[in-house]
């Protein structure tokens, strides 16, 4: 006996049952491209939260220099309810002031600056606060420098300093 060829053609629910298994892989691929996106989303929102915490103490340190009836003073202050250590201000190109610890409770210090030292800082006989560049670290042992134009940034350990040695040069 000879086999009888059959030929059919497709029938509707065939083509249905394709269409329907096409757009259900469709649909996971969109699945997991959706997860895949939202879960980037989520980790850069917590990457972002844990730089501001960890800069939340930094930000409310801040230090500027005034000229007042021609006497210059430069002052930092510490708005934060923590300790910041080791608060270095950078005043001419090799003199740098340093103090060891500023508790909350003292919220600021100051040093007086001769004229010579206010011209170097661009300061002009004004009543105006020009900030100044100075570095600390704060109470999680993190190395920060406030620069002149106000940036907060983060010393690397390359960048940071040996317990009683200056900072870095300023780059």
């Amino acid at each position: 006996m000879t086999p009888i060829p059959v030929v059919t053609s497709p029938l509707v629910t065939d083509w249905i049952l394709a269409w329907t298994t096409l757009l259900g892989a469709v649909g996971t691929v969109s699945a997991f491209f959706t997860a895949f996106v939202l879960m980037r989303r989520e980790a850069r929102r917590d990457l972002v939260h844990r730089q501001n915490e960890r800069r939340s103490q930094a930000r409310l340190v801040y230090g500027f220099i005034t000229l007042d009836s021609g006497v210059g003073r430069i002052t930092i202050v510490n708005d934060s309810d923590q300790p910041i250590y080791r608060v270095w201000v950078i005043r001419q190109r090799d003199l740098r002031d340093f103090y060891h610890l500023m508790i909350p409770g003292k919220k600021h210090i100051s040093m007086d600056v001769d004229r010579a030292e206010t011209e170097w800082f661009g300061v002009v006989a004004s009543s105006y606060a020009h900030p100044v560049t100075f570095e600390f670290t704060d109470a999680n042992s993190v190395s920060w420098r406030r620069t002149r134009e106000g940036q907060l940034l983060e010393l690397t350990t390359e960048g940071a300093y040996a317990p009683g040695e200056p900072p870095a040069p300023l780059r």
